[in-house]
């Protein structure tokens, strides 16, 4: 993805997290500018914070990565644009565009 930094309108989903991870608040800034560089790099992106989680969003929050690959998936699949949708903010997601 860095390389190519064109993505298009591929739906693109960054998860980020939402529960203080790293050590130093500006390792916390340098990892949240990465997140936001990297949602830069589609036309069509959601990013998400997950509220509850630290890194490991994928243990801590399992059901809102599930909801977001599923919106992902069906933004793929319908031509669509990416939406916060209610299983997203209802798994603990909070929205950012």
């Amino acid at each position: 993805l860095r390389q190519s930094r064109d993505l298009g309108d591929l739906p693109l989903v960054v998860l980020s997290h939402g529960e203080r991870t790293f050590s130093t608040k500006a390792a916390e800034r340098s990892w949240s500018q990465m997140q936001r560089q990297l949602a830069r790099d589609s036309s069509n992106t959601l990013r998400v914070i997950a509220l509850r989680s630290t890194h490991l969003i994928q243990d801590d929050q399992p059901d809102l990565v599930a909801a977001a690959i599923d919106e992902a998936v069906n933004a793929f699949s319908e031509g669509n644009r990416l939406r916060c949708t209610p299983a997203l903010t209802a798994n603990n997601g909070r929205c950012v565009r």
